[in-house]
């Protein structure tokens, strides 16, 4: 899901980085909490090798499972959903980024 994450955030970034620029752009404050949250997420992050492993096993398994998880942040989100509903895990994600 880290992985997913910070793909979801590069490309939000990459395709908004010009809205960001302009202070009076509506996605100007929002992209700035979002960056300044994917960096503090970053340091509880999965070690990059440990990802890598993870994506070359789910791309070259003949049977791949629908998720894989890749790390102990990701584990105890995936943990923790399943105490939750959909509108408290979008919630609880939403808080992280926001």
């Amino acid at each position: 899901m880290w992985s997913i994450f910070c793909l979801i955030i590069s490309f939000i970034w990459i395709s908004c980085s010009d809205l960001t620029k302009d202070p009076a752009s509506p996605y100007s404050e929002l992209m700035q909490k979002i960056m300044a949250s994917a960096s503090e997420l970053a340091k509880n992050a999965s070690d990059a090798e440990l990802v890598a492993d993870i994506i070359l096993d789910a791309s070259s398994n003949p049977n791949p499972h629908l998720r894989y998880l890749a790390g102990k942040d990701v584990e105890s989100w995936a943990a923790g959903k399943k105490n939750m509903d959909e509108l408290e895990f979008f919630n609880m994600i939403k808080g992280l980024i926001t």
